[in-house]
Order: structure tokens, then C-alpha cells, then sequence
């Protein structure tokens, strides 16, 4: 899927043919960012009045609580977003404008040709607003997220996937929709997860759970393909000393460690190491041969 934008305009007045750039909003695979002008937000309340303000006030927000709450969607607990049926496509445009009476308008779509994070997004948004006071809509990216973006800034496009989906199709023994991390093929599997040992109890187990099932879809593709054992590959965010979450980890540690390694972020590199020094390929081709 392409990253796109989509500036947001409000209209100055039916008798008026003036418009003004209030807001930005961007779609990414991994994430939707939104931001809107409180300086714009104000000109229209002087030029239209507060009914006008209140309203225009009320769809940006609601456009806002409709971002956080698809950034917070995690299909296997990946951060990712799914555009299969994407939420920020054109429907919901045409809703929003119908909700707004028509005062916000939403521009064409543009396509994107550079990675949006948060220096990036500023720089657009400023380029596009011109306005550096902005109302700012993108909760921090979870530990998923932030883990894939590292990963997407080593020359590794060529050895693994990152952020692959699977779907119970591709790969019997998924019980849903699955997004890896990082995956890859030689001789054998190597797949990489990630676990975030400061959130809920209920969410790390979810995750653990989805690895599990994960790791032994695998290992039965592996059989059936003849390749050696995988190699299975946890990193993890470091809970706070003496919480719930803390013994949660040292119990999964105790129990698990001859099945899975366990890394925390400054890893990463032994990650990227051990991909280079091998022929490994992207899981997404090895399956399809």
C-alpha cells in the first residue's frame, strides 16, 4: 500500500470563494498522523462566527479520536494498520464532508515517496499549513512500531520482510490474520517478534499467545519443507523491577528460554548480523516457491 496525504481545507463562506489550509492528514502502512491549526481553527470562528468555530471544532476532533483509535488497533498486536478495508479511504471522506455541511473539504489524495515519522510529518505539515503552532493528533507509536521503523533503516529489504502479513491461507495453523515483524528463509526460519513488557498483563499474554501460535505454524511449514529447526526470536521492552509484568517475563524466560531467544532493543544489530552473514531471502518469496 502507498503512503498518501490529504490536505484539509475549511470554507470561508457560501458567497466566498476563499478556503483556508486548516489541517493534514497522512496514511501510512504503519500509521495514520493527523494535525490540524488551532490559528486556522480561530480565523474561522472571526470570519463565520462561534456556530461555525463549534462545529468545524467538533469534526476535527472527532477526526482525531477516529486516528488514535485506528493507531491503536493492533491485528495480532502489530500497531499495523489494515488497509484492506481501510477506515481512511474515500467513504469516510464523503462522510465527513456530509457531517461538516460541507464547510471542510477534503482534497485529492497525493501519493508520498518518503518515510513519514515525526520530523518528517512536522516538516510537511508546516510546508503545507504554514503554521508551526499545531494541534498535535499522533499518540507516541507503540514498541512494535518503533521496533519495525529501526529495522527499516538497514539494508535489509532484500534478506527478510518487515512487518509481513500472513493470513491462515499463506501459512495453515493461524488461527487469524498474522503481522510478523521480521521473517526470513534459508535453510531454516528465522523470525523476529517484539513484546512489550511495561503494557497490561492481558495485552503481553495476547501477544505471547499470538507468537506461540505463530511459531508452530512455522515449525509446521518447516517440516513440511524439509528445513531445520527455526530460530525464534523475542525482543522484548524491559517492565519496571518488581512488577507484575517483571515476574511475568522472568517466568516466560524460565519456561520458554529453550525455545526462543530473548533480546531487548540494543540488539538489534545482532539481528541485522545474522541476517547478512547468511543467504537468507524474504519469507514472502520462499513461500510462494
Amino acid at each position: 500500500m502507498t503512503s498518501f496525504f490529504v490536505p484539509i481545507f475549511h470554507s470561508l463562506g457560501s458567497f466566498v470563494n476563499e478556503k483556508v489550509l486548516i489541517g493534514l492528514l497522512v496514511v501510512t502502512p504503519e500509521k495514520v498522523w493527523y494535525a490540524y491549526s488551532q490559528k486556522k481553527l480561530k480565523l474561522v470562528k472571526q470570519i463565520l462566527g462561534v456556530a461555525s468555530y463549534e462545529l468545524a471544532k467538533a469534526t476535527l476532533s472527532q477526526i482525531g479520536e477516529s486516528v488514535n483509535s485506528e493507531n491503536k488497533k493492533s491485528p495480532s498486536n502489530s500497531g499495523l494498520v489494515d488497509f484492506q478495508n481501510p477506515e481512511f479511504g474515500k467513504g469516510y471522506f464523503e462522510y465527513l464532508k456530509k457531517y461538516a455541511s460541507n464547510s471542510l473539504l477534503f482534497d485529492t489524495a497525493q501519493e508520498l515517496n518518503f518515510e513519514i515519522n515525526e520530523e518528517s510529518f512536522q516538516k510537511l505539515y508546516q510546508n503545507w499549513v504554514g503554521d508551526t503552532d499545531l494541534t498535535y493528533c499522533n499518540p507516541k507509536p507503540n514498541f512494535h512500531t518503533h521496533i519495525q521503523s529501526l529495522l527499516k533503516k538497514y539494508p535489509i529489504k532484500d534478506k527478510a520482510d518487515v512487518g509481513l502479513k500472513l493470513e491462515p491461507y499463506q501459512l495453515p495453523g493461524l488461527n487469524g490474520d498474522t503481522f510478523v515483524n521480521l521473517i526470513a528463509q534459508n535453510g531454516a526460519v528465522l523470525a523476529m517478534e517484539t513484546v512489550d513488557f511495561t503494557s497490561s498483563l492481558t495485552t503481553i499474554g495476547s501477544t505471547l499467545n499470538s507468537f506461540e501460535i505463530l511459531v508452530s505454524a512455522l515449525k509446521s511449514y518447516s517440516d513440511e519443507k524439509g528445513l531445520n529447526s527455526g530460530k525464534y526470536k523475542l525482543m522484548f521492552k524491559k517492565p519496571k523491577a518488581g512488577s507484575e509484568q517483571e515476574n511475568l517475563l522472568n517466568l516466560f524466560f524460565t519456561q520458554k528460554k529453550g525455545l526462543y531467544t530473548l533480546l531487548e532493543e540494543k540488539e538489534i544489530e545482532n539481528v541485522i548480523e545474522e541476517l547478512n552473514k547468511e543467504e537468507y531471502q524474504k519469507f514472502s518469496i520462499a513461500l510462494n516457491q
